[in-house]
């Protein structure tokens, strides 16, 4: 908690909104299932989400919650600006989505400001059709 903090506006959420906890390192994710309401890991491979959210639902455990109960943000930033990359990122969500408890994927591919509307629909259009 804080003291003498004002935060306008006040959240519609109660009793507060989420607290999602950023971290990959067993430190960081014995945090987050301490004190969060969720976890954000980031550019893991499929394999080390798996390892993380093992570990994290052990730790959960320790303080009486549920892998089911949590919010789960798995995060990846794509470089590259090629059809090839985007697809990546599109096989990357899907395999996301099967192991079933992740609740957002957020691919974040970089677009120079120039042209960015036409980058983002064309990327969107890959990683969303399949």
């Amino acid at each position: 908690s804080f003291q003498n903090v004002l935060a306008f506006p006040k959240p519609l959420q109660r009793p507060h909104p989420p607290i999602l906890v950023g971290g990959q390192s067993q430190r960081g994710i014995a945090r987050a299932a301490e004190i969060g309401d969720g976890v954000i890991f980031y550019n893991l491979d499929i394999e080390d989400v798996e390892k993380a959210l093992e570990y994290y639902e052990d730790e959960l455990a320790k303080h009486g919650k549920l892998l089911s109960e949590a919010k789960i943000v798995v995060g990846r930033r794509n470089e590259v600006r090629s059809q090839e990359s985007w697809e990546s990122d599109a096989t990357y969500i899907q395999e996301i989505q099967k192991l079933g408890v992740v609740t957002d994927v957020v691919c974040s591919p970089r677009f120079p400001t120039k042209g960015y509307v036409e980058a983002m629909t064309g990327y969107a259009a890959v990683v969303l059709n399949r």
